[in-house]
């Protein structure tokens, strides 16, 4: 008889969510920014070691083009890396660099689109 496995899937090293459906992720803030293309080339950073979720919502509208990175290889407090404003196929060329050479740090272009949510929003 075989026995059902109690272990959880392995989680990836990095995983990415894309705000997109909402306002963020649609032409009404942002009519110039192709969205699609940008959920598309987002998707393809997705390997073994990054997993892309696309979610409807991030609950953040007061910020724009929102995308959340989240570090499992870091305490759980220092996970969450919040972006906004991501409008260029080049910053999210930006996060792949980033995710594939984690211990070079965050890419500069980056830096700017850091911020940190209100205390009342949760990550998901």
């Amino acid at each position: 008889m075989s026995r059902k496995s109690d272990r959880r899937p392995a989680l990836p090293d990095v995983s990415i969510m894309v705000c997109h459906d909402c306002c963020c992720g649609t032409s009404r803030k942002h009519p110039s920014v192709d969205h699609r293309a940008q959920r598309d080339q987002l998707l393809a950073l997705e390997s073994d070691t990054v997993r892309v979720q696309v979610v409807d919502c991030l609950d953040l509208c007061q910020q724009s083009n929102v995308v959340l990175v989240r570090d499992y290889s870091l305490p759980r407090r220092e996970r969450d890396t919040w972006l906004a404003r991501i409008h260029r196929s080049s910053e999210i060329e930006a996060v792949e660099e980033w995710v594939n050479e984690p211990a070079g740090g965050m890419p500069m272009d980056l830096l700017r689109h850091v911020f940190t949510p209100d205390r009342k929003h949760h990550a998901p």
